[in-house]
């Protein structure tokens, strides 16, 4: 790190990216010139799913932001104590695999209220 100052971050937005233009992609997308930034969008139940499936992908505009979307089934919707764990499982499963050399010792950024509580203190 250049003097510490391209550190990462990790966001958790109950706002999608590619939904309205708003202060999340605003500051992020700013921030991303320097900072890897992996916006993590709040979880959507999906009827046919049958297990969870997260999908990771590259902004073109932006090469240093990663988008990660997270489906589960429905049947779980209200089960809070599930979906946390879930969704810390599917993020820390993203980090440990090629991209979490770039995502150590992140600054996590909350967006989204209800990962305060599946995420904060519980990342390292």
């Amino acid at each position: 790190m250049e003097g510490g100052r391209d550190f990462p971050i990790i966001v958790f937005s109950h706002l999608g990216w590619d939904w309205v233009w708003q202060r999340p992609q605003q500051f992020l997308s700013r921030f991303s010139r320097r900072h890897p930034v992996l916006f993590v969008e709040e979880p959507r139940p999906d009827a046919a799913a049958a297990e969870v499936r997260t999908m990771l992908r590259e902004v073109p505009d932006y090469p240093n932001l990663m988008v990660m979307q997270m489906a589960y089934p429905a049947f779980h919707k209200g089960d809070e104590a599930w979906l946390d764990r879930e969704r810390r499982m599917a993020v820390q499963r993203v980090l440990e695999g090629p991209l979490g050399a770039r995502f150590a010792a992140p600054l996590l950024w909350f967006y989204d209220p209800m990962a305060v509580r599946a995420f904060a203190g519980k990342m390292g």
